[in-house]
């Protein structure tokens, strides 16, 4: 197995030369103008550190105009240890419009690393936690990797691919000028911007081996990179030893948790999610919180966009860029026994609102008038949804796929005439949860729970006053490896449930899949 690796290995570092994918970039402060080094871990680092007598970041041309295919950049760093301070450690900056347009890699006060874009309108960050620290004492690899073609942003910790973002409209983010290394030329004490030199925006810490491509580097290249120089290997994926059981929960969980507080709500819900215990999660109204909650249970990131994101205890194959990154995404895992599974995050407009005010909305509206503008909206969503997924639905009984998320609409299945007294009267054909049952999808949690009297399932929401209360939120399934086995709500909380909607888990048994 060994030899099939550094085979394989191997294969992949030939193909990058061959291509022409060498460093368009190259610094190893071998260099005599360097200011001050230290021993590093390729060779000899920058130092900026406390023991530095001299602390000048530096600046560097940089080597690419934008229109290559990709952008990758590694980099090797190790912060001081007491330092408590937020640092830029490498830039690329451009300012245009009294805003500073390009990238920085930074080390956060708390000690974990982060990498910022912006393009104009668009950005994307990536903030990590302390675990996957810069402030231990040790040297840790950082890598990000840009691809223009599949237009998506990952991001690697010691060899690992940690995240990714799908990142729409900023091709060529990667060509300003110059890189600072060590700072950054938005900082007020940037020495161009003073009469003498300041050290009071430097880095605390040493840096070594920066290397820029033009193409998007392969995952298994920077794992050898990293083990090559730190004479380490990558951290395996983690391993369910229940290997015939997948359980995945659904959550909207609003405004990113910060709801009953940026800090005690998210960790409310970080803690709740790690009481579930789910091996991936679909999540909706993520807002900036998808890499605190990652790192906080040890998984993987698959950001689709600010609203929609999926979070894995498995490593993510592959990705899928849907037709509209607020209403879906989806991405492959590989499990621990190898098998696979596809999922998908789905988000459909809150509107026509029928939990607040009615079917008439406010305005009168008749159900048939409803139903109109309904099929015309969530309809129409989930129709281009399913289209999007006609591959993934092809390939259901190889690679079983999950499509989950908040729906914002009623179920067929529940709004029956056996049910309207609890539903105002009303039953109702609703066209999303029909469109996923001819297209093959199961609902899970009907399925398990085929009463809706004795279990309606609720999600939304027992937080607000609303006209009624019923299910949006859902784990659809297809494929013939998958049969859910277990399903259901969570809606409580000892302190506050953190949330206006429900989660909703579902434990599936998997037989017979890649």
């Amino acid at each position: 197995m060994l030899l099939k690796t550094l085979f394989i290995t191997g294969m992949i570092i030939s193909i990058l030369v061959a291509r022409g994918q060498q460093p368009v970039f190259h610094e190893n402060f071998e260099k005599p103008e360097v200011i001050e080094t230290v021993q590093g871990i390729a060779g000899k680092a920058l130092n900026l550190g406390p023991d530095a007598r001299v602390r000048q970041v530096m600046v560097a041309r940089h080597p690419l105009n934008g229109k290559e295919a990709g952008f990758s950049v590694t980099i090797w760093v190790r912060a001081e240890q007491q330092s408590a301070e937020p640092y830029d450690i490498l830039s690329s900056l451009e300012k245009k419009d009294e805003q500073f347009d390009g990238w920085r890699i930074r080390v956060a006060a708390r000690g974990g690393w982060e990498f910022h874009v912006r393009k104009g309108a668009a950005t994307y960050s990536y903030a990590t936690t302390a675990r996957q620290t810069l402030r231990d004492g040790n040297w840790h690899l950082l890598a990000a990797t840009y691809s223009a073609t599949a237009k998506e942003l990952r991001f690697y910790y010691d060899g690992n691919m940690m995240a990714i973002y799908r990142a729409d409209s900023i091709e060529g983010f990667y060509a300003p000028q110059e890189m600072v290394i060590g700072g950054s030329i938005d900082s007020k004490y940037f020495f161009r911007n003073m009469r003498w030199e300041s050290y009071w925006d430097s880095f605390n810490g040493q840096i070594d081996d920066i290397t820029l491509y033009a193409a998007e580097l392969p995952a298994a290249y920077i794992a050898s990179y990293y083990q090559r120089i730190s004479g380490k290997t990558a951290a395996a994926p983690a391993v369910n030893p229940i290997t015939n059981l997948f359980k995945l929960t659904a959550f909207n969980i609003w405004h990113g948790g910060h709801e009953f507080g940026k800090e005690t709500g998210k960790h409310i819900l970080i803690d709740m999610l790690r009481n579930m215990n789910a091996d991936a999660y679909t999540l909706v109204e993520t807002y900036g919180s998808g890499p605190e909650i990652a790192d906080a249970l040890g998984y993987y990131l698959y950001l689709v966009s600010d609203n929609l994101s999926i979070v894995s205890r498995y490593p993510f194959t592959e990705t899928y860029n849907l037709s509209s990154p607020d209403n879906s995404g989806a991405a492959q895992i590989q499990l621990s026994n190898g098998k696979r599974i596809n999922l998908a995050v789905v988000w459909l407009d809150w509107l026509p609102s029928f939990i607040m005010k009615g079917f008439d909305n406010g305005e009168g509206w008749t159900k048939e008038k409803f139903l109109e503008v309904e099929n015309k909206r969530r309809g129409s969503e989930i129709r281009t949804i399913l289209s999007d997924l006609q591959r993934q639905i092809g390939q259901r009984d190889s690679i079983p796929l999950i499509v989950a998320g908040d729906f914002n609409s009623g179920s067929h299945l529940d709004w029956t005439e056996k049910t309207s007294s609890i539903h105002k009267g009303y039953t109702m054909p609703w066209p999303v949860s029909i469109a996923m049952q001819k297209a093959g999808f199961r609902d899970s949690f009907r399925e398990l729970h085929p009463d809706p009297l004795k279990t309606p399932g609720t999600t939304f929401s027992d937080n607000r006053t609303v006209w009624v209360k019923t299910r949006v939120d859902y784990i659809y399934y297809t494929g013939k490896p998958l049969q859910a086995v277990e399903s259901e709500t969570v809606n409580k909380h000892p302190i506050r449930f953190p949330s206006d909607h429900a989660a909703v888990s579902t434990v599936f048994r998997i037989t017979g899949a890649e």
